[in-house]
């Protein structure tokens, strides 16, 4: 159970690695403010639309992928304590707990990444309107 949480460790290490390097730029894209002229707009929205494709789309693709990879290995663990439980066992493990904890970081990461996705295509969509 231990090499399966140092992987799920590295994981979280590179995810928030990439992350740091992209936080600037999303950053950027959400600081943007709309223009009252509609040419001042058009830079706006090509930047918003880059940072969405070059940073926010992989970011949520990469904390999907690694939530799903997690899946499995967390319902095992999690049939396995209930079904200890209902047996009559308490069976703690520090590591399996751990690998339950990573995994609910990681659904917490994903669901952080579709909001900020979700306010860069609102703030997309404001751009257009005034572009």
């Amino acid at each position: 159970m231990s090499d399966i949480l140092s992987a799920f460790a590295i994981l979280l290490a590179v995810f928030t690695y990439i992350e740091s390097l992209y936080v600037k730029f999303i950053q950027e894209g959400l600081n943007i403010e709309v223009k009252e002229h509609k040419r001042d707009n058009k830079v706006g929205y090509l930047k918003v639309k880059k940072i969405i494709i070059n940073y926010q789309i992989p970011l949520l693709v990469i904390s999907l992928i690694i939530c799903l990879i997690m899946t499995p290995v967390s319902i095992e663990i999690l049939v396995n304590s209930f079904n200890y439980l209902s047996a009559g066992i308490a069976k703690y493990d520090i590591s399996s707990m751990s690998i339950i904890l990573l995994h609910s970081l990681f659904i917490i990461i994903f669901i952080r990444e579709i909001i900020k996705f979700i306010k860069l295509k609102n703030k997309l969509k404001i751009l257009i309107y005034w572009s």
